[in-house]
């Protein structure tokens, strides 16, 4: 870190180069005077660049809260991001921390003010999860803030404790309960939709993004390798998946499915003739008889009404997902080969948030325990003493 002394009229100033400015790019310098010889102000210049190595300096700034917010938004996870990562970002920043922190100076908040405004999050009644990814947003922001930009002199999110989020039992559907949704979805538009939903966990998302070149009828498999959302102001969402590993081939073994997605496909190249104005350039699977995507609200209604229709307790679109994982898993599949098929990053993803013993199993087993350590009573012979 540089800096320098120089003479001002009868006393010794220094001069102490700091990072530039993140907002204007403009180059910052902190300076004192008033050093009665140089070998004062040399040796001053050398504490502070000492102090501000070790995080120990605090800029003065007036750069509040929100004005740093707002710069990470756009020069960081507008650009690293995901689309719908940064969209996900933005609606947290603007709509719950801003309106709370946002007036205050970046050097002054603190650990205590970040727990005051997620302790009044947890009041308001906003679910653990909600609040947590919050914290993990605010956090990762905060991080950039001290290690990236040196705007601030400490790491303040580690002082912070993270909210607790109170695991919730999953609720999902049996194979006979799939079935049931199926038989009751028979006629639905989006039939395919559920149909490779629930047959290979893939997500929402990646469902609604097969493209016609992503399935191979002849070969067996799916590829995935995108995922399509809507935006209100972005409009539909092409996007890589979720992670690298999401990036992945997923066999189709099932006789029923391959036809269905091969006639599906077939049904759009009709519709495709008969129709000039079809939206051919989506290329998808899934899709309006006009060849445009599924939103995935038009899903969700369709998705709901027909659960009401079938008797089912409700799962959300998502627990299809979990429900696929568990009823591998209780088929007596191991995770590792579940982790493939999911396309998680690592295998302590799918044992933690995918699988789960029903109550049925649990009974089952213990059934089975209680038969064997009674039967293996009977085979006892008493000893006499």
């Amino acid at each position: 870190m540089e800096g320098h002394v120089y003479k001002r009229g009868s006393t010794w100033t220094y001069v102490v180069n700091l990072p530039p400015d993140p907002l204007t790019g403009k180059r910052k310098q902190k300076s004192k005077g008033g050093f009665k010889t140089e070998e004062e102000a040399e040796l001053a210049k050398l504490e502070k660049i000492l102090e501000i190595k070790k995080g120990l300096y605090k800029p003065d700034s007036q750069m509040t809260v929100e004005q740093y917010l707002e710069f990470w938004l756009e020069n960081y996870s507008k650009v690293k991001h995901r689309l719908t990562t940064y969209i996900t970002n933005r609606e947290l920043v603007r709509k719950r921390m801003i309106p709370v922190l946002g007036k205050i100076k970046l050097n002054s908040l603190s650990a205590d003010k970040i727990e005051t405004f997620l302790t009044e999050l947890k009041k308001k009644g906003y679910s653990d999860s909600y609040i947590h990814g919050i914290f993990r947003v605010l956090r990762r922001a905060m991080r950039m803030a001290h290690f990236k930009w040196e705007l601030i002199p400490t790491d303040i999110m580690k002082k912070v404790d993270p909210p607790r989020v109170t695991k919730k039992e999953r609720l999902t559907w049996t194979l006979e309960q799939c079935q049931t949704f199926l038989k009751a979805a028979s006629e639905s538009r989006f039939y395919t939709a559920y149909l490779t939903a629930i047959n290979t966990g893939m997500r929402r998302g990646e469902v609604l993004g097969i493209q016609e070149s992503d399935f191979s009828y002849e070969r067996t498999y799916i590829e995935v390798s995108q995922s399509l959302t809507y935006h209100t102001e972005f409009g539909f969402i092409i996007q890589e998946p979720k992670t690298k590993k999401s990036e992945r081939r997923t066999p189709i073994i099932d006789r029923l499915i391959l036809e269905t997605l091969k006639e599906k496909i077939e049904q759009n190249h009709t519709n495709a003739q008969k129709n000039e104005a079809y939206q051919k350039q989506w290329g998808l699977i899934n899709c309006h008889s006009d060849g445009e995507p599924i939103r995935p609200a038009q899903l969700r209604h369709d998705y709901d009404k027909i659960i009401k229709k079938s008797g089912l307790p409700y799962i959300r679109f998502h627990d299809l997902r979990h429900s696929f994982a568990t009823n591998l898993w209780e088929l007596g599949f191991d995770l590792k080969d579940i982790q493939e098929i999911l396309g998680h990053s690592s295998v302590a993803i799918t044992g933690d948030i995918y699988t789960h013993m029903r109550e049925e199993k649990k009974k089952n087993l213990m059934a089975k325990y209680s038969e064997a350590i009674n039967s293996s009573k009977e085979d006892l012979v008493p000893v006499d003493n």
